[in-house]
């Protein structure tokens, strides 16, 4: 008397499993839907993202008023800078042929190159490069304009020094050398130039993190499905009345045991479904035995917090179909805030530092794990911790209320 009931634990934990297991066609269905929705709404998102490297590159046309080979020289190189090459291809054509093209929109710009372009910016006369771009306006003409303003300014800085360290040798005794350090400040600049890639440095930034676009959505979509599949546990998580709940806590199974008891047959029903999924990535060579113990981990603590999740939803709503609502609408803006659908990179800075933090997003990166063989473990053990206190007093909530 006065202490745990451990008898009567067993006996009640025993009844609700089985309760639980009766579901379990019931459970497999909800999860197939679960399954079909969830890949066709995943699909239509992940079109969003396509590798910079599938995409056309814009053609910019190059009309030449003579064929100037330092001209030639020049273009060689700017064709093999990355944040060129990577954007744009060029091609020389005639006039009314680019003209043609720019109209009909099959090109994206046309360069109009003055007669000895190269000689003027060293002799300083600058005979300008006329840029036409296509009427109206477009991400490509955009970066084009960027592209070449940031080309004139380069120049322009060079040309600078060259002609305020050309005033200063005029000021000395020397001035016939005047011309031969203007060509040594001319080399140095075009060496300045030539390897302006390497002042920076290179940091590759994903959207996906450690993950590739496909296995990120995969992950994704595994995380969505297992939110979902609290649906179906419905029919026994919603049937006890407070009578019957104030009957169990007469018996010393109060409202902390009940909950629990709740979570558990909810972890049992997908423990069930778990072989299938494992099975299933083994079987497409997504699970490997070398990132199995990393990802066993993380998904053990997955469905230990959507246990707890899907009961704290169930006692938060007034019926069973209000329950189900809550999961469906709650999943989905808290998988969406997550970047479950559209990585967070995309979204503002606050929204995407408070995703960052919501369990939805630990759980893509638990699932992740089968590739990058890092568990995600504490946070998701903490969330389910607070899922449970929350159920918890709403019970005690309710019944003080209802009293």
């Amino acid at each position: 008397k006065g202490g745990f009931p451990l008898g009567r634990f067993f006996t009640y934990i025993t009844l609700e499993w089985k309760r639980a297991f009766l579901l379990l066609p019931q459970f497999f269905l909800g999860g197939v839907i679960a399954v079909i929705f969830v890949s066709v709404l995943t699909f239509s998102v992940s079109k969003i993202l396509h590798p910079i490297e599938d995409r056309p590159k814009a053609t910019i046309a190059l009309v030449m008023q003579e064929s100037s080979p330092l001209f030639q020289t020049v273009m060689a190189y700017v064709k093999e800078i990355e944040s060129v090459s990577s954007f744009c291809s060029f091609e020389q054509m005639e006039k009314e042929e680019a003209l043609r093209l720019l109209d009909s929109r099959r090109i994206s710009a046309v360069f109009l190159v003055p007669e000895r372009q190269v000689e003027s910016i060293l002799d300083g006369t600058n005979l300008p490069i006329h840029v036409l771009l296509p009427s109206g306006s477009s991400l490509t003409s955009a970066l084009i304009l960027d592209l070449t303003n940031a080309g004139g300014l380069v120049l322009r800085s060079a040309q600078a020094g060259v002609y305020s360290l050309s005033d200063i040798y005029k000021e000395q005794p020397i001035p016939e050398n005047v011309d031969s350090l203007s060509w040594i400040l001319n080399l140095e600049n075009l060496q300045f130039f030539a390897s302006r890639e390497e002042l920076f440095c290179e940091e590759t930034v994903s959207a996906t993190g450690d993950l590739t676009v496909r296995q990120y959505y995969l992950s994704s979509s595994l995380a969505f499905c297992l939110l979902l599949l609290g649906i179906p546990c419905a029919p026994f998580l919603k049937t006890d009345n407070l009578a019957f709940q104030r009957k169990l806590a007469i018996y010393g199974l109060k409202n902390y045991i009940q909950i629990f008891v709740k979570a558990s047959s909810v972890f049992l029903l997908l423990l069930i479904f778990s072989p299938v999924l494992f099975l299933l990535l083994f079987y497409f060579k997504i699970l490997t035995l070398s990132t199995l113990p990393a990802f066993s981990m993380s998904f053990f603590f997955i469905l230990l917090f959507i246990s707890f999740y899907t009961v704290l939803l169930f006692e938060f709503a007034p019926t069973k179909t209000a329950g189900i609502y809550f999961i469906f609408l709650f999943s989905l803006f808290l998988h969406f805030l997550s970047g479950g659908f559209l990585p967070s990179p995309f979204f503002p800075s606050v929204i995407e530092n408070v995703g960052s933090l919501l369990p939805s997003s630990f759980m893509i990166k638990g699932i992740g794990s089968f590739a990058t063989a890092v568990p995600t473990t504490l946070p998701l053990f903490c969330y389910s911790l607070i899922c449970y206190l929350l159920s918890v007093c709403i019970r005690i909530f309710k019944k003080e209320d209802s009293q």
